[in-house]
């Protein structure tokens, strides 16, 4: 079996209590991008990744869940409900996909030596230590397959998940495809990167793309580290619109610029990265991402 899904984050803390936080893992302010790899034959690899958060409660057979929304698109134009998920009091997190039942997705309960069955997998709580993560300590725990004692196993990070990706624990390269966690991000602010690639999607096989680039758009320079110029070509006749919105989708500003460029500041933003939307004459639009220091 192959190493996956164990990437050493920050600080690793053996026996550490004072100033360690539990988090929950369910909770709307979360968002992620997970990654997965065709496997067999030689590189380069197939890649598609997809969006993960969730929103608004819902009651199925008298538990309260949260739907699971998921994108396939770089740019979240579009969410679809694919599933359910809940935490119950002993931190343990339930997953239904649409219409079927629910399933143990993760035990974050559990203890070094226990067994927690994921699906038809048997998984082997192996380690247990704490990691600082954007100033927080929290729990890591190390689980394998049952019967490979030993072996790297897979990481799940308490208030994270799964480093294989957050509705990906018990995945293992048995096939040869791969899953991983690209980025984490609470609240807008980016708190994990894998650390293994440089940016938060990835898509090779055209999987959920959606054209975009119906005219173009400039932001010079990106990352905006103190003030920006965002540049629209092509003609138009001041019937510009722009929008802005965080990663979770919510519109922060909405601007008629009246001319073909604004300046982005960033004072105006707190850190993180941002989609914008440019609409021209109230049909045609384009849309992009700006990173924000």
């Amino acid at each position: 079996m192959k190493k996956i899904c164990a990437i050493i984050l920050t600080m690793t803390v053996s026996i550490i209590t004072y100033g360690q936080v539990s988090k929950t893992l369910v909770d709307d302010n979360k968002l992620w991008s997970n990654l997965w790899q065709t496997g067999g034959g030689p590189p380069p690899h197939g890649m598609v990744t997809n969006y993960i958060k969730f929103s608004a409660d819902t009651t199925i057979d008298d538990k309260i869940y949260k739907k699971v929304l998921e994108s396939k698109d770089e740019y979240q134009t579009d969410y679809a409900v694919i599933g359910y998920i809940r935490e119950d009091s002993l931190k343990k997190v339930y997953y239904r996909e649409k219409n079927e039942t629910e399933k143990l997705l993760y035990d974050f309960g559990a203890e070094v030596g226990d067994s927690i069955m994921i699906g038809t997998m048997t998984l082997v709580v192996g380690k247990i230590d704490y990691i600082l993560i954007n100033h927080e300590i929290l729990k890591r725990m190390e689980v394998y397959p049952e019967g490979f004692g030993g072996e790297p196993g897979e990481q799940w990070i308490e208030g994270i998940g799964s480093l294989c990706g957050i509705l990906s624990s018990g995945t293992f390269e048995f096939t040869g495809a791969k899953h991983d966690l690209l980025c984490f991000f609470e609240n807008d602010a980016l708190i994990y990167s894998n650390p293994e690639f440089e940016d938060c999607f990835y898509n090779t096989l055209g999987i959920g793309e959606i054209e975009t680039n119906r005219f173009g758009v400039e932001i010079i320079p990106n990352p905006v580290a103190s003030s920006s110029i965002m540049k629209i070509h092509g003609e138009f006749n001041n019937d510009l619109m722009i929008e802005i919105f965080t990663l979770h989708g919510i519109k922060i500003r909405t601007i008629h610029p009246g001319k073909s460029s604004i300046v982005l500041r960033n004072e105006d933003y707190v850190p993180g990265i941002y989609i914008f939307k440019v609409t021209k004459r109230g049909a045609e639009y384009t849309t992009g991402k700006f990173v924000v220091k």
